[in-house]
């Protein structure tokens, strides 16, 4: 049995359901269209012009900032690097793990409140040395291509602005969007959205859309947007490997898996909280700490890989739990962080670690991968076991809540070729194509049969309508 078709059986039989049965389809009482909010587009009052700091003082970067918090790309502007700020890195970080692979690349020290972190920067000076639909966003050593519907606001209508939206996902990992405003622009900022979207650029205008779907585990979110702890040298938080070929790509990628499984604690952590909030029964609460203990074990062994293939005694950081029960304690809210990060996040994240444990050669790597893999799998079990209880509550508001947002979550991935690291199967990588393939499928095939069969509806019911009111 492939790895997809086996997790598939596993989650059916954990639920006591007998057969991928679709349920009934019908109207969902919550699809009442689309409204608008009545954002205006194309006004910019009392324009101030973003600097960026260079050896001679600050300079232009081409990017307006507008007094109702809008930024737009007026210009194009080249981007500078003040040249102390490179390679300052101080400690053994696998930095030139991707550095290597990228020209223009360095790396250098981050200091924030809590830590020091080094990362791998992949700079650009001018849109000429990003791909045709990118711009050359500048931000000094951070400066970077980032995706561009348009250069500047001479390729948007008239009055309209090129507006640019930086942010992170639930993953951690930062986002950008630059495009043209438009007159059926539904939102301008995140918070004139609400049920946890956010406003994004969606192909012809700006709407509020579901935050992104988890594909890194069981992501640390506050507000939307992902938390992870910054890397530190410690030795106390690495599982011992056997020795490992020193490999720096291999090494960077371990660790940044250690600091979203390490992530995953504060998850279950928070999700406790929330089930006694709610008079959840016991097994269920013991459960869950569990499934904390089990991430505990699982950032160790991540930290030890990363150990084995270089980076030196790591572990994480200081990690930002603020406002973590501020995104609503209410069953609805519950409800639909349950979906994205326990009922898709972790059956995805189960579906790669049985994938990569198979394809991994590594020994070591293999062992890490599979026992993972097993309690990634009891992890995705007991997400869709806490979603039926509550489920089973009679809250409509639950139920409407859940609907919406495995609607949004389930839509297909956009078409453009993946990025990432390749070569590395041995060492537990998936090829990125392969990866997203496996993802996809486990979205249609896993997530998307349970799905109905909880909610008693058809799949055509479950994913029509994305656009739902926020």
């Amino acid at each position: 049995m492939d790895t997809v078709s086996s997790l598939r059986a596993a989650l059916w039989i954990s639920l006591g359901l007998s057969a991928c049965g679709t349920g009934s389809s019908g109207t969902d009482p919550t699809d009442t269209g689309t409204s608008t909010t009545g954002n205006q587009a194309g006004l910019c009052s009392k324009p101030v012009e973003l600097l960026q700091e260079t050896d001679a003082g600050p300079v232009p970067t081409g990017y307006v900032k507008c007094s109702n918090r809008v930024v737009h790309r007026e210009r194009a502007e080249a981007a500078e690097l003040v040249s102390d700020a490179t390679g300052t890195c101080t400690w053994d970080y696998p930095c030139l793990a991707t550095c290597e692979a990228s020209e223009g690349a360095f790396c250098n020290s981050i200091q924030s409140d809590a830590d020091e972190d080094c990362r791998c920067n992949t700079t650009c000076t001018t849109d000429s040395d990003c791909d045709d639909d990118e711009a050359c966003y500048p931000n000094g050593v951070h400066s970077t291509c980032i995706p561009a519907h348009c250069k500047t606001d001479d390729d948007c209508d008239t009055d309209m602005l090129c507006e640019l939206k930086t942010g992170s996902d639930v993953c951690g990992n930062p986002t950008y969007a630059q495009a043209c405003q438009s007159v059926d622009d539904e939102c301008r900022f995140d918070a004139d959205c609400s049920n946890r979207s956010e406003c994004r650029f969606d192909g012809d205008k700006y709407a509020c859309r579901a935050m992104s779907s988890s594909d890194c585990g069981r992501p640390f979110t506050v507000e939307g947007k992902g938390r992870i702890a910054t890397a530190q040298v410690r030795a106390d938080w690495l599982e011992a490997s056997k020795p490992l070929p020193p490999h720096t790509q291999a090494a960077a990628w371990w660790l940044r898996i250690a600091q979203l499984e390490h992530a995953s604690i504060a998850s279950f952590s928070r999700f406790s909280l929330e089930l006694l909030s709610l008079g959840a029964p016991p097994a269920l609460i013991a459960d869950v700490h569990q499934a904390g203990l089990d991430e505990i074990r699982h950032a160790q062994l991540c930290f030890g890989l990363a150990s084995g293939f270089g980076a030196g005694a790591v572990g994480p950081g200081p990690l930002d739990v603020r406002g973590a029960l501020s995104d609503g304690l209410d069953a609805p809210s519950i409800a639909r962080r349950l979906v994205l990060e326990a009922c898709i996040g972790e059956t995805l994240a189960a579906l790669e670690a049985a994938e990569s444990a198979r394809r991994a050669s590594d020994p070591e790597v293999r062992a890490v991968l599979e026992e993972i893999a097993t309690d990634e799998q009891r992890h995705a079990e007991l997400g869709w076991t806490c979603l039926r209880w509550l489920l089973a509550s009679g809250d409509a508001g639950v139920r409407s809540g859940v609907l919406i947002t495995f609607r949004q979550a389930l839509q297909p991935a956009e078409a453009s070729a993946p990025k990432g690291i390749t070569g590395l199967e041995a060492y537990g990588i998936l090829e990125p194509q392969r990866r997203r393939d496996l993802l996809e499928q486990g979205r249609l095939t896993v997530v998307l049969p349970l799905a109905t069969a909880l909610l008693g509806e058809s799949p055509e019911a479950v994913l029509s309508s994305p656009n739902l009111p926020a």
